[in-house]
């Protein structure tokens, strides 16, 4: 969680992912008070074979084995843990669904909401920490447009599927998608600014002559995966040992 927080305060600056993590928890311990916006059968589907057990705990139909005290007891139990489930999950869903909503994040059908991700957000920084630079904020843009082509590419789903996946399956797969493409275009951006500190400012000219390509993410990225293969190998594992304790 630690190295996390660093990688992203590196990559967002330090004012930036300070102001988000306190906004987004701040948001977060207000909609932890609030009720859940769905009960449990808006979330689970109706199970049959638990529907039985639930019977059969309850004596009547219940087998000889079953008949035994001892079992109906455990399955008492068993049932009890259940729904404790059900229920913690209807309440952390509930939880998320408030902070997405309130956030901007989601739309209110719970599907993302691109306005956040294109402008929104970038408002937000300029306000309370810092600007990013232009090249990077175009970057990221495209790539959370990616994500929403990936999100609405999933095919309608039939009318018996889980209704869980019915109501969140977009929202959840943008927000996973945008945390990994987060994740890469930031270790991309880090590269880009060690190396730009030790030859200097990236360009065209110097891109055109190395045979990278003209974006400097995608050339710094490139040009770290070189240096490390063309590395003798003795330098190598001497790295690696100083800087990860790895003698192999």
């Amino acid at each position: 969680m630690l190295k996390m927080k660093t990688f992203f305060s590196a990559c967002w600056g330090k004012e930036n992912s300070k102001a988000h993590h306190k906004w987004i928890m701040e948001t977060a311990k207000k909609c932890q008070q609030q009720e859940p916006p769905f009960d449990e059968s808006e979330l689970f589907r109706h199970n049959e074979a638990l529907a039985r057990l639930h019977d059969c705990s309850s004596g009547g139909h219940m087998h000889k084995r079953a008949a035994d005290e001892h079992d109906s007891e455990e399955m008492e139990m068993f049932m009890h843990s259940l729904k404790g489930l059900r229920e913690a999950k209807v309440q952390t869903l509930g939880n998320i669904t408030c902070v997405m909503r309130t956030t901007g994040m989601w739309n209110d059908d719970l599907t993302p909401n691109t306005e956040y991700y294109q402008k929104t957000m970038w408002d937000l920084m300029a306000e309370h920490g810092k600007e990013q630079p232009e090249d990077f904020k175009e970057e990221m843009k495209m790539y959370y447009k990616m994500c929403e082509g990936v999100a609405n590419a999933i095919p309608p789903l039939p009318e018996d599927a889980a209704p869980f996946k019915k109501r969140f399956g977009k929202g959840v797969l943008f927000h996973k998608c945008t945390l990994k493409v987060e994740t890469d275009l930031c270790s991309k951006k880090l590269v880009a600014d060690w190396l730009q500190e030790k030859h200097g400012e990236f360009t065209k000219e110097k891109a055109a002559a190395l045979g990278l390509p003209e974006n400097k993410y995608e050339a710094a990225y490139i040009h770290s995966k070189a240096m490390k293969f063309g590395m003798e190998k003795s330098m190598w594992l001497t790295k690696n040992f100083l800087f990860k304790g790895k003698l192999y």
